[in-house]
C-alpha cells in the first residue's frame, strides 16, 4: 500500500522519509472540498501509519487537526467521519488524537464523576476547551462541566469560583499564557487563538441554566470580571469581548469599520441574507427575521431568556462598560460598542419591566 502512495518502490532505508513525504502529500487531501477526497486521504493515511516515527512526523504535520475537522464539518459526511474514528481509533493507543482521549475523560466525567474530580480531569477538560478551536468539540467539553453543576449530586465535585470561570482566563488575564513553553514569535497567533476558543466556551456557558447562575451569581462572579475589563484600556480585548457579548445576545456583528452608518447598515434587519435563498429558507426564513412575534397564547422563551441575560449584565455595569469602550477606543472598536449598546436598549425596552 505505501508503495502506491509513493508512486515508486524504495528501498528499507528511505522508506521511512518516504512515507514522511506520502503523509505530506496526503494531508493536502484533507482539505480538498470534495468529502469523497477527505475520506479516500483518510484511509489512506490509516494504512499509511504502522509505526511510531510515522506517527509523530504526522504529528508534526498538524494532521490530527485535519482529522478533528472532518469529524467536526457539519454536512452529511457519513462516509468521511466513519474513516476519520476508524483512523482515530486504530492509533488511539499511540496517542494520534489528543482530543479523542479528552473524549473519553468527558464521558467518563459524566459515569463516575467522583473518580474524574478527585483526578483532576475537570481541571484538564476546561483547560482543554480554552485549547480546542472546533465549535462542536469545544461545546461539548465545556456542556460535560454544565451538566455536573446542573445536577445537586454532582455539583459538589465542581469547585465554586474555581472551575468553570477559568474558561474566562485569556480575557481577564492580559499575561494570559496557556503553555509555558511557547516560543515568543507564536505568543501573538497562539493568544488569538485562546481568545477564539474562550469566546466558544463562554457563549456555550451563557446558552445553559447551569452556565448562566455560576457565571451571574452575586459576589466576585464571571460576569463581572468580564465587564470590568471593558474598563481596561487594552483594545484586543474590548474587540473580543465585543464579539462575545453580541454573540450572548444573538446579535449580527457589524462589519468593521470607522464609519458608523456603513457598520449599521450592515447589521440592518431587512437586508439580504444568505438563509433567505431559495436553497435555504427562502421567505420563511426571512419572514421569521423580520416579522414580529404575535402568538398571544403563549410567551416568546427565547425573549424570556434574553430578558434574564440581560438583566443580569445590566445589574453588574454592562451599559456603563460599553459607555466607557465607546469614549475611549479606537474608531471602529467605538462604532460597534454603540451599536451594541442601542441594540441593548432597544432590548431592555422590549423585555424589561420598566423599573
Amino acid at each position: 500500500m505505501e508503495d502506491l502512495l509513493l508512486g515508486h518502490r524504495v528501498s528499507s532505508t528511505s522508506k521511512t522519509t518516504g512515507k514522511a513525504l506520502a503523509a505530506t502529500n496526503l494531508r493536502l487531501a484533507l482539505l480538498n472540498e470534495a468529502k469523497e477526497v477527505r475520506a479516500a486521504g483518510l484511509r489512506a493515511l490509516r494504512y499509511l501509519i504502522r509505526d511510531s516515527s510515522i506517527l509523530q512526523k504526522v504529528l508534526k504535520l498538524k494532521v490530527d487537526y485535519l482529522i478533528a475537522r472532518c469529524i467536526d464539518i457539519q454536512q452529511s459526511n457519513e462516509v468521511e467521519r466513519t474513516q476519520a474514528l476508524r483512523l482515530v481509533r486504530k492509533n488511539r493507543r499511540k496517542a494520534l488524537a489528543v482530543r479523542d482521549h479528552i473524549f473519553f475523560l468527558a464521558t467518563h466525567a459524566i459515569q463516575n464523576p467522583e473518580i474524574v474530580a478527585l483526578r483532576g480531569g475537570l481541571s484538564t477538560i476546561l483547560k482543554n476547551v480554552i485549547d480546542c478551536q472546533l465549535s462542536r468539540i469545544n461545546e461539548a467539553l465545556i456542556t460535560t462541566v454544565l451538566h455536573l453543576l446542573n445536577h445537586p449530586k454532582t455539583r459538589q465535585y465542581v469547585r465554586a469560583d474555581v472551575e468553570l470561570e477559568r474558561i474566562l482566563a485569556p480575557y481577564t488575564d492580559f499575561h494570559y499564557r496557556h503553555n509555558p513553553d511557547t516560543a515568543e514569535g507564536q505568543l501573538k497567533e497562539d493568544r488569538e487563538a485562546r481568545l477564539s476558543a474562550s469566546k466558544m466556551g463562554i457563549v456555550a456557558a451563557f446558552r445553559s441554566w447551569a452556565g448562566i447562575i455560576s457565571l451571574c451569581k452575586p459576589g466576585n462572579s464571571g460576569i463581572q470580571s468580564l465587564i470590568g475589563v471593558l474598563c481596561i484600556p487594552n483594545m484586543e480585548i474590548r474587540r473580543g469581548l465585543l464579539e462575545v457579548l453580541y454573540d450572548i445576545f444573538r446579535l449580527p456583528l457589524p462589519v468593521v469599520t470607522e464609519e458608523f452608518i456603513e457598520a449599521l447598515l450592515s447589521v440592518d434587519p431587512s437586508r439580504f441574507q444568505d438563509s433567505w435563498r431559495l436553497s435555504d429558507g427562502f421567505v420563511v426564513a426571512e419572514a421569521k427575521i423580520i416579522l414580529p412575534h404575535r402568538a398571544r397564547s403563549r410567551p416568546d422563551l427565547m425573549d424570556n431568556y434574553l430578558a434574564l441575560v440581560l438583566s443580569a449584565f445590566i445589574t453588574n455595569g454592562l451599559l456603563e462598560g460599553l459607555v466607557e469602550v465607546i469614549t475611549s477606543s479606537d474608531d471602529h472598536i467605538s462604532v460597534r460598542a454603540a451599536i451594541l449598546l442601542g441594540e441593548l436598549l432597544h432590548m431592555a425596552h422590549s423585555l424589561l419591566h420598566s423599573s
